[in-house]
């Protein structure tokens, strides 16, 4: 009797290990990966999201020396999250585009990793840490096919090793070179994807012409409700900082960098001396009162050094007595 075929099956693909002896390898934790792979991705191949996944899991088996790997496709997949087809498309990809070559039935390599590994200067950091909530969102990405937004966390990663929490870029850029949506809400809408990773607060830049999105990565099981609101009262504050500036004439442009120092001062000030709520949470309407306050005595006294008057004011407690003497 013949066998009938159900072409609406999804595919069998087997595990690799199950047809030859390989060893279990314990995964590292935040493997490296190189600047000059990320830009190797971005500008020389045009690989499918899964393709991109998949690499990405292989820097957490391999040689961190020599990038040689013992083929483990349970392993990997367990670590990205990805389907056993998908993985395997994946993978085909790279061993297709050369990214991955095969050096005997049980062991492969990333082909230019040791190149990648030696490249730049010794004087600098020619690498950046894979996190564990980068690989969480890993198989989101690849389900949504977003394969812009894949380079973009891989940028994000890179950027924070200079930027840390000063990592900025405008949505301008966001629409028109890291093409993330086709308008700013749209963009916006997109970076939704990165939950769990990065959290990120709007702000607009000095001119009121574009907005700024700065983004921060977010620190492994350290991301509460509280945290999310903090991220969100950051844009607001320093909003509240250069519009109450501009309100009363001030002259000079104040940079986003400025800002968001200034900012950080005022919130961590709030934090310090228990600027609470009922809720017993920051109470942001006192820290944008202040930060109104304080934009309006730089412009009105024309302080030049606005960051050391900032900690002056709020060391003798001036700014925080002036927001009880005017009107709410």
């Amino acid at each position: 009797m013949s066998q009938v075929i159900d072409f609406y099956q999804a595919p069998q693909v087997p595990d690799y290990e199950e047809s030859i002896d390989t060893k279990p390898q314990t995964p590292y934790d935040n493997p490296k990966f190189y600047h000059a792979m990320r830009l190797r991705l971005l500008n020389d191949y045009d690989l499918p999201c899964s393709a991109i996944a998949v690499l990405i899991g292989l820097h957490m088996i391999c040689d961190p020396d020599t990038g040689v790997f013992m083929r483990s496709d349970t392993q990997v997949r367990k670590e990205i999250g990805l389907a056993k087809s998908t993985y395997s498309i994946g993978f085909s990809e790279l061993l297709g585009s050369g990214l991955v070559s095969e050096i005997d039935e049980a062991r492969c390599v990333i082909t230019d990793f040791e190149k990648d590994r030696c490249f730049g200067e010794k004087s600098k950091q020619n690498y950046f840490r894979i996190t564990r909530n980068f690989l969480r969102i890993l198989s989101r990405l690849v389900a949504h096919g977003h394969k812009r937004m894949m380079h973009f966390a891989l940028e994000c990663l890179d950027r924070s090793r200079h930027y840390n929490s000063e990592n900025v870029i405008s949505m301008s850029k966001l629409v028109r070179e890291r093409r993330l949506g086709t308008c700013p809400k749209r963009a916006l809408q997109a970076l939704s994807l990165l939950d769990g990773f990065m959290d990120y607060a709007v702000m607009p830049n000095s001119t009121n012409t574009d907005n700024l999105v700065q983004f921060w990565l977010v620190k492994e099981d350290q991301r509460d409700e509280e945290q999310i609101r903090l991220r969100t009262l950051h844009g607001e504050v320093s909003t509240e900082i250069r519009e109450s500036y501009r309100f009363a004439h001030g002259t000079e442009r104040l940079t986003w960098r400025e800002l968001s120092r200034m900012t950080r001062k005022l919130i961590q000030y709030g934090l310090t001396y228990r600027l609470y709520d009922q809720d017993q949470r920051l109470d942001g309407r006192i820290i944008k009162r202040m930060a109104g306050r304080f934009g309006a005595m730089c412009a009105r006294n024309n302080i030049k050094k606005r960051i050391p008057y900032l900690s002056y004011i709020l060391k003798n407690g001036d700014l925080e007595q002036s927001i009880y003497k005017v009107p709410a």
